[in-house]
């Protein structure tokens, strides 16, 4: 999995970076097979004049899913960015159960379909249709 960083507006110290990286990777432990990238996009804008907004965007990729997106805006950095992260990642959990559970449907109708024991429509050659006398 990659984690692309970039910021807009100010300057990202490069153990600030890593730290990130850190916790966008151990955010993301358990879905590290079927996630691609994480992109983030860190944004300060100065509203006020004595309050930062800091939004942060999360763009996941992963191999089966479309792009999932997730953003937080707060007065510190650090919490707008775990708070889009973990909405990111359940957002891919969620979407990954769902397409794993219509997967696995898929297969057993496939199955059922394959399988020589499938319930037949037609009737027996040996029984004769018996009319009303």
């Amino acid at each position: 999995m990659r984690v692309y960083v970039h910021t807009t507006n100010f300057e990202l110290s490069d153990l600030y970076r890593c730290h990130i990286e850190e916790r966008i990777h151990y955010i993301f432990r358990h879905l590290n097979r079927d996630v691609q990238s994480v992109s983030i996009r860190l944004n300060k804008t100065s509203e006020k004049l004595d309050s930062i907004e800091t939004s942060s965007k999360i763009q996941v990729k992963t191999n089966n899913l479309p792009l999932i997106y997730a953003e937080k805006t707060s007065d510190d950095l650090y919490i707008a960015i775990i708070g889009s992260a973990n909405r990111a990642r359940k957002n891919v959990s969620r979407r990954l159960n769902k397409f794993n559970k219509l997967l696995e449907q898929l297969k057993a109708l496939k199955k059922q379909k394959n399988s020589p024991n499938t319930l037949r429509l037609k009737r027996p050659h040996n029984q004769r249709l018996q009319t009303a006398a």
